[in-house]
């Protein structure tokens, strides 16, 4: 695997395969968004030191090695500011679901957006994917936002469906067909 751009979402951003060079400032940006991250993700436990993240670089390679998955730094004015990936995919469905983190001060710049725009069109162009799930807490404002931005449906709501450290949280469960996705004009 090489450290070449994997897709160029504008001149400020683009998406490459995450490297094991890529560990020490992925588990720095971890530490720096810690507590900002640990509302909605239920990873961080598992990423606690340069090791962690290391391990986690590894698991991805051989994701995308296997096409299970497709794990991408997201690089913004040459720095990583995030990750967004498709977290499993499965080729019998012909279904991805979609996860992204991003950098706190990064915020509001339309980075996740015109990242997942990418990605999702890269999934169903490239992987020949039928379906893409994106699944976030109910009160996770921001992560709802983004798919609703991207005209994903709600498919459902589930109830206690993630255990959060100390309590669990409710989801949304949205869908994007192939064929919806085609006929969307942004």
């Amino acid at each position: 695997m090489n450290e070449s751009i994997f897709l160029k979402i504008n001149e400020e951003t683009q998406l490459k395969y995450l490297s094991l060079n890529d560990a020490p400032v992925l588990f720095n940006l971890i530490e720096k968004n810690r507590s900002y991250l640990r509302q909605w993700l239920p990873w961080l436990d598992h990423n606690k030191t340069l090791e962690d993240s290391t391990s986690y670089i590894q698991k991805s390679i051989l994701g995308y090695q296997t096409k299970d998955e497709l794990s991408l730094a997201i690089i913004y004015n040459k720095n990583i500011v995030g990750t967004i990936s498709f977290n499993s995919i499965n080729d019998s469905l012909k279904l991805a679901i979609i996860g992204y983190w991003l950098d706190k001060d990064h915020q509001g710049k339309g980075i996740i957006t015109n990242s997942c725009k990418q990605l999702i069109s890269y999934g169903f162009e490239n992987l020949k994917l039928e379906k893409i799930k994106i699944s976030c807490a109910i009160k996770n404002t921001s992560s709802n936002a983004i798919a609703k931005k991207l005209h994903f449906k709600l498919q459902e709501m589930k109830i206690k469906n993630e255990w959060l450290y100390d309590h669990y949280e409710d989801t949304n469960i949205y869908i994007m067909t192939k064929e919806d996705w085609l006929n969307i004009v942004f």
